[in-house]
């Protein structure tokens, strides 16, 4: 999937790339982890073709499914409810 390559000095990035735009980014969900506690934290976020957004959040008591029109709107969500699952657990908050 990948070839490797390297820049010449002085070169940018983009202009020394074997393609334009990157394979990663056609696909259609993004997968994160995180500790709340002691327990590991998996969320998902999908999309099919046009949306809705789903936000699948599995953690240690269930999983929180929700739908939103955007994406910001499911990744705005998905802090929320990291913030409270790790509250919940005692950790502490980033401010």
């Amino acid at each position: 999937m990948f070839s490797s390559w390297t820049c010449r000095r002085g070169e940018t990035v983009q202009g020394c790339a074997p393609k334009t735009g990157t394979l990663l980014a056609i696909g259609s969900f993004v997968l994160s982890f995180f500790m709340a506690g002691p327990d590991m934290v998996r969320c998902e976020l999908t999309v099919e073709s046009d949306g809705p957004y789903c936000l699948t959040v599995r953690h240690a008591q269930g999983v929180i499914v929700e739908y939103f029109q955007t994406s910001a709107a499911a990744l705005l969500r998905q802090q929320e409810l990291q913030d409270l699952l790790m509250a919940a657990r005692g950790a502490v908050l980033r401010k």
